[in-house]
Protein backbone atom coordinates (compact mmCIF):
# COMPACT_ATOMS: atom_id res chain seq x y z
CA UNK A 1 0.00 0.00 0.00
CA UNK A 2 2.07 2.85 -1.19
CA UNK A 3 -0.38 5.29 -1.10
CA UNK A 4 -0.66 5.55 2.82
CA UNK A 5 3.57 6.73 2.58
CA UNK A 6 2.58 9.16 0.39
CA UNK A 7 -0.18 10.59 1.88
CA UNK A 8 2.37 11.14 4.97
CA UNK A 9 4.88 12.75 2.88
CA UNK A 10 2.35 15.29 1.84
CA UNK A 11 1.07 16.09 5.43
CA UNK A 12 4.21 16.70 6.25
CA UNK A 13 5.15 19.49 3.34
CA UNK A 14 1.92 20.76 3.79
CA UNK A 15 2.82 21.61 8.19
CA UNK A 16 5.90 22.71 6.98
CA UNK A 17 4.85 25.66 4.61
CA UNK A 18 2.08 26.82 7.61
CA UNK A 19 5.32 27.14 9.90
CA UNK A 20 7.32 28.71 7.48
CA UNK A 21 4.18 31.19 7.06
CA UNK A 22 3.97 31.91 10.73
CA UNK A 23 7.09 32.64 10.57
CA UNK A 24 6.94 35.02 8.17
CA UNK A 25 4.23 36.83 9.94
CA UNK A 26 5.90 36.79 13.09
CA UNK A 27 8.58 38.33 11.34
CA UNK A 28 6.59 41.62 10.20
CA UNK A 29 7.20 40.72 6.58
CA UNK A 30 3.50 40.91 5.83
CA UNK A 31 2.35 43.71 7.36
CA UNK A 32 5.02 45.96 5.58
CA UNK A 33 3.55 45.01 2.31
CA UNK A 34 2.29 48.26 0.14
CA UNK A 35 -0.15 47.46 -1.89
CA UNK A 36 -0.30 50.85 -4.02
CA UNK A 37 3.08 51.63 -3.56
CA UNK A 38 2.69 55.12 -1.76
CA UNK A 39 5.45 54.36 0.85
CA UNK A 40 2.74 53.90 3.45
CA UNK A 41 2.38 50.45 4.73
CA UNK A 42 -1.11 48.55 4.26
CA UNK A 43 -2.08 48.32 7.84
CA UNK A 44 -1.23 51.95 8.09
CA UNK A 45 -2.87 53.24 5.21
CA UNK A 46 -6.76 54.06 5.48
CA UNK A 47 -6.42 53.66 1.21
CA UNK A 48 -3.81 50.88 0.74
CA UNK A 49 -5.12 50.09 -2.79
CA UNK A 50 -5.29 54.09 -3.31
CA UNK A 51 -1.81 55.69 -4.16
CA UNK A 52 -2.71 58.87 -4.15
CA UNK A 53 -4.42 58.46 -0.22
CA UNK A 54 -3.01 57.18 2.87
CA UNK A 55 -5.16 59.31 5.63
CA UNK A 56 -8.77 59.68 6.48
CA UNK A 57 -8.49 62.45 10.02
CA UNK A 58 -12.06 62.98 9.71
CA UNK A 59 -12.81 59.61 8.69
CA UNK A 60 -15.99 60.35 6.50
CA UNK A 61 -14.46 57.70 3.72
CA UNK A 62 -12.85 60.87 1.89
CA UNK A 63 -8.58 60.92 1.97
CA UNK A 64 -7.41 64.23 2.99
CA UNK A 65 -5.76 64.68 -0.32
CA UNK A 66 -8.77 65.48 -1.77
CA UNK A 67 -10.66 66.30 1.39
CA UNK A 68 -11.16 70.04 1.19
CA UNK A 69 -12.26 69.75 4.72
CA UNK A 70 -9.66 66.64 6.22
CA UNK A 71 -10.73 67.51 9.97
CA UNK A 72 -14.27 68.10 9.29
CA UNK A 73 -16.66 64.80 8.42
CA UNK A 74 -19.87 66.84 7.66
CA UNK A 75 -18.20 68.37 4.79
CA UNK A 76 -15.55 67.20 2.45
CA UNK A 77 -15.79 69.40 -0.82
CA UNK A 78 -16.01 72.90 -1.82
CA UNK A 79 -17.20 73.75 -5.26
CA UNK A 80 -16.99 77.09 -5.42
CA UNK A 81 -14.11 77.85 -3.05
CA UNK A 82 -15.52 80.21 -0.90
CA UNK A 83 -14.41 78.69 2.39
CA UNK A 84 -17.63 77.56 3.20
CA UNK A 85 -18.12 73.46 2.80
CA UNK A 86 -21.13 72.17 -0.28
CA UNK A 87 -23.27 70.83 2.40
CA UNK A 88 -23.15 74.10 4.50
CA UNK A 89 -23.37 76.56 1.48
CA UNK A 90 -26.56 77.52 0.18
CA UNK A 91 -25.33 78.61 -2.99
CA UNK A 92 -22.41 75.45 -3.73
CA UNK A 93 -21.49 77.08 -7.06
CA UNK A 94 -21.82 80.96 -6.13
CA UNK A 95 -18.82 82.11 -4.53
CA UNK A 96 -20.29 85.31 -3.46
CA UNK A 97 -23.07 83.50 -1.39
CA UNK A 98 -23.13 80.99 0.85
CA UNK A 99 -26.50 81.63 3.22
CA UNK A 100 -30.09 82.42 2.55
CA UNK A 101 -31.34 82.89 6.21
CA UNK A 102 -35.32 83.46 4.72
CA UNK A 103 -35.20 80.61 2.13
CA UNK A 104 -36.66 82.80 -0.98
CA UNK A 105 -34.06 81.96 -3.60
CA UNK A 106 -31.79 84.93 -2.90
CA UNK A 107 -28.19 84.96 -1.32
CA UNK A 108 -28.10 87.03 1.78
CA UNK A 109 -25.63 89.39 0.21
CA UNK A 110 -27.88 89.84 -3.15
CA UNK A 111 -30.75 90.80 -1.03
CA UNK A 112 -28.50 93.36 0.83
CA UNK A 113 -27.42 94.82 -2.29
CA UNK A 114 -31.12 95.39 -3.78
CA UNK A 115 -32.37 96.37 -0.54
CA UNK A 116 -34.98 93.76 0.27
CA UNK A 117 -34.71 91.86 3.52
CA UNK A 118 -32.89 88.75 3.73
CA UNK A 119 -34.80 87.75 7.11
CA UNK A 120 -37.99 88.30 4.97
CA UNK A 121 -38.80 86.04 2.28
CA UNK A 122 -41.47 88.47 0.85
CA UNK A 123 -40.01 91.74 0.98
CA UNK A 124 -42.93 93.60 -0.01
CA UNK A 125 -45.62 91.33 1.22
CA UNK A 126 -47.59 90.67 -2.19
CA UNK A 127 -47.53 87.14 -1.78
CA UNK A 128 -44.41 86.38 -4.10
CA UNK A 129 -41.16 85.24 -3.16
CA UNK A 130 -38.18 87.84 -3.47
CA UNK A 131 -36.33 85.44 -5.26
CA UNK A 132 -39.15 84.69 -7.98
CA UNK A 133 -39.76 88.24 -8.26
CA UNK A 134 -36.37 88.66 -9.53
CA UNK A 135 -36.54 85.33 -12.01
CA UNK A 136 -39.50 86.84 -13.32
CA UNK A 137 -38.90 90.64 -13.68
CA UNK A 138 -40.43 91.96 -11.31
CA UNK A 139 -39.80 94.35 -7.95
CA UNK A 140 -39.58 92.57 -4.64
CA UNK A 141 -39.00 95.69 -2.88
CA UNK A 142 -42.66 96.78 -4.53
CA UNK A 143 -45.75 95.18 -4.42
CA UNK A 144 -47.32 96.96 -7.72
CA UNK A 145 -44.09 96.53 -9.98
CA UNK A 146 -45.76 98.11 -12.81
CA UNK A 147 -47.97 100.78 -10.94
CA UNK A 148 -50.88 99.84 -12.74
CA UNK A 149 -53.45 99.26 -9.31
CA UNK A 150 -52.83 95.76 -9.49
CA UNK A 151 -50.36 93.89 -7.36
CA UNK A 152 -48.34 91.69 -8.58
CA UNK A 153 -50.02 88.39 -7.19
CA UNK A 154 -52.88 90.12 -8.43
CA UNK A 155 -51.39 90.17 -11.93
CA UNK A 156 -50.83 86.93 -11.60
CA UNK A 157 -53.79 85.46 -10.32
CA UNK A 158 -56.10 87.56 -13.30
CA UNK A 159 -53.04 86.49 -16.12
CA UNK A 160 -51.98 90.23 -16.83
CA UNK A 161 -48.25 90.87 -17.19
CA UNK A 162 -46.97 92.29 -13.89
CA UNK A 163 -44.62 94.43 -15.66
CA UNK A 164 -46.98 96.25 -17.93
CA UNK A 165 -48.92 98.02 -17.06
CA UNK A 166 -51.32 97.85 -19.89
CA UNK A 167 -51.13 94.15 -20.70
CA UNK A 168 -53.70 94.13 -23.33
CA UNK A 169 -52.27 97.58 -25.05
CA UNK A 170 -55.40 99.51 -25.35
CA UNK A 171 -54.49 102.39 -23.78
CA UNK A 172 -56.47 101.93 -20.14
CA UNK A 173 -54.25 100.46 -17.09
CA UNK A 174 -54.89 96.81 -15.92
CA UNK A 175 -56.23 98.29 -12.65
CA UNK A 176 -58.33 100.55 -14.38
CA UNK A 177 -59.94 97.79 -16.29
CA UNK A 178 -60.46 95.76 -13.54
CA UNK A 179 -62.44 98.52 -11.67
CA UNK A 180 -64.35 99.54 -15.08
CA UNK A 181 -65.17 95.52 -15.22
CA UNK A 182 -63.88 95.50 -18.60
CA UNK A 183 -60.93 92.70 -19.45
CA UNK A 184 -57.71 93.77 -19.21
CA UNK A 185 -56.02 90.74 -21.20
CA UNK A 186 -58.46 92.23 -24.31
CA UNK A 187 -58.11 94.99 -26.08
CA UNK A 188 -61.44 94.78 -27.38
CA UNK A 189 -63.53 94.48 -24.41
CA UNK A 190 -63.65 98.12 -24.23
CA UNK A 191 -60.88 100.47 -22.07
CA UNK A 192 -59.51 104.07 -22.43
CA UNK A 193 -60.93 106.56 -25.39
CA UNK A 194 -58.78 106.05 -28.71
CA UNK A 195 -56.43 108.91 -29.11
CA UNK A 196 -57.20 109.58 -32.98
CA UNK A 197 -53.87 111.01 -34.42
CA UNK A 198 -54.70 114.21 -36.34
CA UNK A 199 -53.26 114.34 -40.22
CA UNK A 200 -50.28 115.65 -41.53
CA UNK A 201 -46.94 115.32 -41.66
CA UNK A 202 -45.23 114.35 -38.19
CA UNK A 203 -41.36 114.69 -37.83
CA UNK A 204 -39.23 112.12 -35.45
CA UNK A 205 -37.41 113.98 -32.83
CA UNK A 206 -34.97 112.60 -29.90
CA UNK A 207 -34.43 109.72 -31.51
CA UNK A 208 -32.10 107.49 -29.32
CA UNK A 209 -30.65 103.99 -30.26
CA UNK A 210 -31.55 101.66 -27.39
CA UNK A 211 -30.73 98.44 -28.92
CA UNK A 212 -27.66 98.04 -31.25
CA UNK A 213 -26.93 94.60 -32.65
CA UNK A 214 -25.37 96.11 -36.00
CA UNK A 215 -22.68 98.01 -34.07
CA UNK A 216 -24.35 101.12 -35.68
CA UNK A 217 -23.74 103.52 -32.98
CA UNK A 218 -20.10 102.60 -33.96
CA UNK A 219 -20.33 102.97 -37.38
CA UNK A 220 -22.25 106.40 -37.34
CA UNK A 221 -19.64 107.94 -34.77
CA UNK A 222 -16.74 107.12 -37.33
CA UNK A 223 -18.40 108.90 -39.79
CA UNK A 224 -19.10 111.94 -37.42
CA UNK A 225 -23.06 111.05 -38.02
CA UNK A 226 -26.10 110.22 -35.69
CA UNK A 227 -28.95 108.02 -35.90
CA UNK A 228 -31.16 110.97 -37.11
CA UNK A 229 -28.90 111.52 -40.06
CA UNK A 230 -30.18 107.92 -41.01
CA UNK A 231 -33.67 107.98 -40.20
CA UNK A 232 -36.86 109.52 -42.34
CA UNK A 233 -37.05 113.28 -41.15
CA UNK A 234 -40.62 111.37 -40.27
CA UNK A 235 -43.66 110.14 -42.19
CA UNK A 236 -47.31 111.48 -43.29
CA UNK A 237 -50.69 110.50 -41.64
CA UNK A 238 -53.64 109.97 -43.38
CA UNK A 239 -57.34 108.42 -42.99
CA UNK A 240 -57.48 108.29 -38.96
CA UNK A 241 -60.23 106.76 -37.27
CA UNK A 242 -60.62 105.41 -34.18
CA UNK A 243 -58.90 101.81 -34.85
CA UNK A 244 -56.67 102.97 -37.35
CA UNK A 245 -54.55 105.20 -39.72
CA UNK A 246 -52.07 105.38 -42.83
CA UNK A 247 -48.84 105.67 -42.64
CA UNK A 248 -46.08 106.50 -45.46
CA UNK A 249 -42.64 106.87 -45.18
CA UNK A 250 -40.08 107.02 -47.97
CA UNK A 251 -42.76 106.44 -50.70
CA UNK A 252 -43.52 103.07 -48.80
CA UNK A 253 -47.71 103.25 -47.06
CA UNK A 254 -48.32 100.72 -44.34
CA UNK A 255 -51.98 100.48 -42.27
CA UNK A 256 -51.65 100.99 -38.71
CA UNK A 257 -53.53 99.34 -35.99
CA UNK A 258 -55.22 102.08 -33.27
CA UNK A 259 -56.32 100.49 -29.57
CA UNK A 260 -56.90 103.05 -27.52
CA UNK A 261 -53.87 105.44 -26.87
CA UNK A 262 -51.53 102.40 -28.67
CA UNK A 263 -50.97 101.89 -32.54
CA UNK A 264 -48.68 99.35 -34.11
CA UNK A 265 -47.76 99.49 -37.77
CA UNK A 266 -46.35 97.15 -40.05
CA UNK A 267 -42.87 97.38 -41.55
CA UNK A 268 -41.70 99.36 -44.70
CA UNK A 269 -38.65 98.63 -46.61
CA UNK A 270 -36.02 101.51 -47.72
CA UNK A 271 -32.57 102.33 -49.12
CA UNK A 272 -30.14 104.18 -47.62
CA UNK A 273 -26.88 105.57 -49.70
CA UNK A 274 -23.77 105.65 -47.00
CA UNK A 275 -20.43 107.64 -48.17
CA UNK A 276 -17.52 104.62 -47.12
CA UNK A 277 -15.35 107.20 -47.09
CA UNK A 278 -16.38 108.80 -44.15
CA UNK A 279 -15.88 105.48 -42.04
CA UNK A 280 -12.28 104.91 -42.88
CA UNK A 281 -13.14 102.02 -44.46
CA UNK A 282 -13.76 102.25 -47.95
CA UNK A 283 -13.53 105.01 -51.08
CA UNK A 284 -17.05 103.82 -52.42
CA UNK A 285 -20.85 104.49 -51.76
CA UNK A 286 -22.91 101.46 -50.68
CA UNK A 287 -26.74 101.09 -50.99
CA UNK A 288 -28.18 99.20 -47.40
CA UNK A 289 -31.44 97.60 -47.66
CA UNK A 290 -33.48 98.75 -44.42
CA UNK A 291 -36.96 97.27 -43.11
CA UNK A 292 -38.36 100.20 -40.71
CA UNK A 293 -41.18 98.93 -38.52
CA UNK A 294 -43.29 101.50 -35.76
CA UNK A 295 -44.61 100.87 -32.32
CA UNK A 296 -45.79 104.06 -30.02
CA UNK A 297 -48.56 105.39 -27.35
CA UNK A 298 -49.87 108.72 -28.69
CA UNK A 299 -50.06 111.63 -26.09
CA UNK A 300 -52.40 113.56 -27.34
CA UNK A 301 -53.87 114.36 -30.95
CA UNK A 302 -50.08 116.18 -32.48
CA UNK A 303 -47.47 113.97 -30.67
CA UNK A 304 -46.63 110.59 -29.55
CA UNK A 305 -44.03 108.23 -28.00
CA UNK A 306 -42.86 105.96 -30.18
CA UNK A 307 -40.27 102.82 -31.06
CA UNK A 308 -39.22 102.08 -34.07
CA UNK A 309 -37.45 98.61 -35.17
CA UNK A 310 -34.82 99.00 -37.67
CA UNK A 311 -33.14 96.13 -39.49
CA UNK A 312 -30.74 95.87 -41.80
CA UNK A 313 -31.20 93.78 -44.23
CA UNK A 314 -28.61 93.92 -47.41
CA UNK A 315 -25.79 95.39 -48.66
CA UNK A 316 -24.99 96.53 -52.38
CA UNK A 317 -21.50 97.70 -53.58
CA UNK A 318 -18.06 97.23 -53.95
CA UNK A 319 -17.32 98.10 -50.25
CA UNK A 320 -20.15 95.82 -48.54
CA UNK A 321 -17.38 93.48 -47.46
CA UNK A 322 -15.27 95.96 -45.81
CA UNK A 323 -18.68 97.30 -44.29
CA UNK A 324 -19.77 93.75 -42.97
CA UNK A 325 -16.28 93.62 -40.83
CA UNK A 326 -17.93 96.17 -38.60
CA UNK A 327 -22.01 95.93 -39.60
CA UNK A 328 -23.04 91.83 -39.32
CA UNK A 329 -26.15 92.47 -41.00
CA UNK A 330 -28.73 90.66 -41.25
CA UNK A 331 -29.19 92.45 -38.13
CA UNK A 332 -31.35 94.94 -35.96
CA UNK A 333 -31.34 98.37 -34.06
CA UNK A 334 -33.93 99.77 -31.73
CA UNK A 335 -34.81 103.48 -31.50
CA UNK A 336 -36.94 105.29 -29.08
CA UNK A 337 -38.18 108.85 -29.78
CA UNK A 338 -40.91 110.76 -29.86
CA UNK A 339 -42.83 112.08 -33.23
CA UNK A 340 -44.52 115.30 -33.56
CA UNK A 341 -47.42 117.18 -35.80
CA UNK A 342 -45.96 119.67 -38.03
Amino acid sequence: MRLIPALVVMTALVACEDEKLENVEDSGVVEDIDTDGDGVIDSEDAFPEDASESKDSDEDGVGDNADAFPDDASESADSDEDGVGDNADAFPEDPMETSDSDEDGLGDNAERDMGTDPENPDSDNDGIADGDEVAGGTDPNDEDSDNDGLTDSEEMDVGTDPTNADSDGDGALDGEEMDDGTDPNDANSGGAEPIVPADGFWKFTSATISNDQCNLSLILGFAGMSIEDILPAGFDLTGNSATSFTGSMIGSTTTCSLAGANFNCGSVTTTETFDMAQTGFGSGTVDIEMGISLTGTMLDTESMNMSLDLDVLGCTGADCGSLQILLPYPCGVGVTGSAILQ
